[in-house]
């Protein structure tokens, strides 16, 4: 498969040197906050589904996991549903299973029935080191199956750095095969990529013309996803349209 082993994953995407790259762009991007267009792109479509006009952000939304906006809560349960607030629904991918998808759906139905924005992390999505590659096909599902409860933002996160252009490539044409009511999935898609110069190197390729995801997660120490200052500099440098977001959702 395209797919790469353990010691060799997300080498291939480095075109030129990462580190002079990364200097170059952080050189000439300033510090990450404050650089939002007053007017960031947007397209719109009927929903022929749904009977409504949906409008999509078109450009890329950078959720730093450590500001204070970002904290949503993490349930087991729809009764515990917060008062207030957002809902993180945290998934594992096992190669060919998706442990607390039925869980998930459940809560996701509950919050959204009062209006509460709600994501998905599916950790793992790419595989890890006990089981494996994961199977786009129940990427695909567990997607579909999120998306028809209304889920907001489904991101594929990638804690044992398996991620690289050839499973995000499987993955992304897997579960954007399904046509799910109102916003499309290849709007909701997001990535939490690996903490590491690799990762960074693939939030650049997520959010570019191949694949266009428009929600990825950063982290200003570098600990939880790659440091917001590098992601948003690599995506400066490729001249793609990116804002801050502190975790608002859509």
């Amino acid at each position: 498969g395209g797919r790469q082993s353990a010691g060799g994953r997300g080498r291939a995407m480095q075109s030129r040197p990462l580190a002079a790259l990364l200097r170059r762009s952080h050189a000439r991007s300033g510090s990450v906050a404050g650089r939002e267009s007053r007017w960031m792109s947007t397209s719109s479509f009927y929903d022929s589904q749904s009977g409504r006009h949906i409008t999509l952000d078109e450009w890329v939304r950078l959720y730093d996991l450590t500001a204070p906006a970002t904290e949503l809560a993490s349930v087991d349960s729809a009764d515990d549903l917060p008062a207030s607030g957002g809902v993180l629904l945290t998934l594992a991918a096992r190669g060919t299973e998706v442990e607390g998808r039925a869980e998930a759906v459940v809560i996701a139905q509950a919050a959204k029935a009062r209006d509460m924005p709600v994501r998905a992390l599916i950790s793992n999505a790419f595989g890890c080191e006990e089981h494996g590659s994961t199977d786009p096909n129940v990427l695909q599902l567990v997607a579909a199956e999120l998306a028809d409860v209304g889920v907001d933002v489904i991101t594929l996160g990638d804690q044992e750095g398996f991620g690289n252009e050839d499973a995000l490539e499987e993955a992304v044409e897997a579960i954007c095969w399904n046509d799910v009511v109102g916003v499309p999935l290849s709007h909701r898609l997001g990535l939490r990529a690996a903490p590491t110069e690799e990762g960074i190197l693939l939030c650049g390729t997520a959010a570019g013309p191949q694949f266009a995801i428009k929600h990825i997660d950063v982290c200003s120490r570098g600990e939880q996803a790659p440091q917001a200052g590098e992601v948003a500099a690599l995506l400066k440098e490729n001249g793609i349209e990116h804002g801050v977001d502190g975790g608002k959702l859509p």
